[in-house]
C-alpha cells in the first residue's frame, strides 16, 4: 500500500473537485469512472481551470504541469490497489454507494480507508457491506472542493478512532492553502439530523469539534455552520 496514492471514485462535479484537490496537496491520484464522457469531462475541466490560473499569473505552467502528472484517469476500480485512501463521490443514492462500497472492499487492500461524501446517508448503512466497517466513515467536501475551507467528518456507529485519527489529519492537507475548519460528528441514530455546538456571538475558531447533541436554540444544524 502506498501512503501518497489516493483514489476517488466518481469523476462528476465533486469528484472532479476533489481528485484536484488530492492532486494539488501533492498525492498521486487516480479518478475512477466507469463512464468514459465523466472522465473526458473531467479532464477538460481541470485543464482548463489550470490554463486559466496560468493565464492570471497565478500558477506557472511548470507547477500545472507537475500536478496533472500526478492525475491520473481509470475505468477499472482494480485501480483502488495500492491506495491507502479511497473517496467514493457518486451519485448520492444509497444503493449506488453500498455497490460502490462492496466493489472497491473487495478489490483495495486489507488497510485501506474507504471514505464517503455523502451529505446525509447513513455512513452505517454503506459500511455495513463492507468487511471493513471500521475502516469506513464519511468526509463530506463542499463545493467546490479545491477551495472549500468546511469538511465534515462523520463516523459509523463502529469507526475506529484510528481511522478517524488518520482521516482528520490527512484530508484536511488535500487543501493546504486553506484555513480549513472540521466539523467532526458522531452520528447518534435517535436523533433525526447531526447537530454541532457553536456560538454565535464569539468568534469563529479554525477547528472546530462538533457533537451530535440533542438540538436546543443554542445549537444549530452543522450545515449551516459555514
Amino acid at each position: 500500500m502506498e501512503k501518497n496514492k489516493v483514489a476517488v471514485i466518481g469523476a462528476g462535479l465533486m469528484g472532479n473537485g476533489i481528485a484536484q484537490a488530492c492532486a494539488t496537496a501533492g498525492y498521486d491520484v487516480v479518478n475512477i469512472d466507469t463512464f468514459e464522457a465523466a472522465i473526458e469531462k473531467s479532464k477538460a475541466t481541470v485543464e482548463k481551470l489550470f490554463s486559466r490560473k496560468v493565464a492570471k499569473g497565478s500558477m506557472t505552467e511548470e507547477k500545472k504541469a507537475e500536478i496533472l502528472g500526478r492525475l491520473t484517469y481509470s475505468q477499472n476500480f482494480e485501480d483502488v490497489k495500492g491506495a491507502f485512501l479511497v473517496v467514493e463521490a457518486v451519485p448520492e443514492k444509497i444503493e449506488i454507494k453500498k455497490d460502490t462500497f462492496k466493489k472497491v472492499d473487495e478489490l483495495a487492500d486489507a488497510e485501506t480507508i474507504i471514505v464517503s461524501n455523502t451529505s446525509g446517508l447513513s455512513i452505517s448503512e454503506i459500511a455495513s457491506v463492507t468487511n471493513r466497517p471500521d475502516k469506513v466513515m464519511g468526509a463530506h467536501f463542499f463545493y467546490p472542493a479545491p477551495v472549500m475551507k468546511l469538511l465534515e467528518l462523520v463516523r459509523g456507529l463502529v469507526t475506529s478512532d484510528e481511522t478517524y485519527d488518520v482521516v482528520k489529519v490527512g484530508i484536511p492537507a488535500f487543501n493546504p492553502e486553506a484555513d480549513a475548519m472540521t466539523v467532526t460528528l458522531y452520528i447518534r441514530p435517535v436523533f433525526p439530523a447531526p447537530y454541532c455546538r457553536r456560538d454565535r456571538k464569539r468568534p469563529r475558531p479554525k477547528n472546530l469539534e462538533g457533537y451530535a447533541l440533542v438540538p436546543s436554540p443554542q445549537r444549530i444544524p452543522c450545515r449551516l455552520c459555514v
